[in-house]
């Protein structure tokens, strides 16, 4: 299981991965504005392209910040039972938008996947890198990536598991009182 800090370097290295998406999609953009003909419509899908793995990204790193404020909450320990407290707000991720993402873009929704994706874009269209910047830095955030480690698990799956009461929810106060002293 990664640590805190692993989460952290990962959101880093997406954030970057961010910020050099956005500076090629504007190199793309310029592109458009000039092209014409054939050369216009792969400027155009190439866009298109960046402009979701940019949405990837971003979906992914929203995905790490809040498995890492799950991570963070304190562990409360009762007699015989560990609970972990819920955000008040933490949105369901959609399980068929998952689907449709690794399924349309072939990479896996890690941070080394979205890397992977954006190499594979400027590799493809050699001209959106110039000066070979990009690559370069897309070749440190994946040495650190592939160093550091396999991502944290999704935030929608619990760390722990909680007691259950027979209505299938997590027990209240009373409840867990009654549990409590049961127990001995």
């Amino acid at each position: 299981m990664s640590s805190v800090t692993d989460i952290a370097g990962h959101r880093t290295s997406l954030m970057r991965l961010s910020e050099m998406t956005s500076a090629v999609l504007e190199g793309v953009f310029a592109l458009t504005e000039t092209a014409k003909g054939p050369a216009f419509y792969k400027a155009v899908d190439v866009f298109s392209e960046l402009g979701r793995g940019l949405r990837l990204t971003i979906g992914l790193d929203l995905r790490l910040m809040a498995f890492a404020r799950v991570a963070d909450q304190p562990v409360r320990q009762g007699a015989g039972t560990v609970e972990r407290a819920e955000p008040a707000t933490r949105p369901e991720p959609v399980e068929r938008e998952r689907e449709r993402d690794v399924e349309r873009d072939s990479f896996p929704m890690d941070p080394l996947g979205r890397v992977c994706a954006l190499e594979r874009i400027i590799t493809r269209t050699p001209a959106l890198d110039p000066d070979r910047k990009v690559s370069a830095e897309i070749i440190e955030i994946k040495a650190f990536l592939e160093a550091s480690g396999p991502t944290p698990p999704e935030p929608s799956g619990s760390p722990v598991s909680k007691p259950t009461s027979t209505l299938n929810r997590p027990p209240n106060r009373a409840e867990r009182r009654r549990m409590r002293r049961a127990s001995g």
